[in-house]
């Protein structure tokens, strides 16, 4: 990385704020990625709930076992969205 000191100490001082502004940002994006996750998972798990419940509340076996293939596969590929994206969020 360059070397970004300058003899001009107003020149320093806004880049060491805009540093630490940009590493606020950073920060924040994180904790705001994570939430989201947090809701989508969320919001996946409670979808193939409902519809688990609404295939078995038909009585109908081949019905809830179909509903129960592709509420799975929805859980694993939404278990492994929400892995793959929060390793690309920025560490805290």
């Amino acid at each position: 990385m360059a070397d970004t000191k300058t003899t001009d100490p107003n020149v320093q001082a806004a880049i060491d704020r805009i540093r630490e502004l940009n590493e606020r940002i950073l920060e924040q994006s994180g904790t705001l990625g994570s939430r989201f996750l947090d809701s989508y998972e969320e919001s996946l798990r409670t979808f193939a709930d409902v519809q688990q419940r609404l295939a078995d509340s038909t009585g109908q076996k081949w019905l809830s076992d179909i509903a129960k293939a592709q509420t799975d596969l929805l859980r694993n590929l939404g278990e492994a969205y929400v892995k793959g994206a929060r390793g690309l969020l920025p560490k805290s």
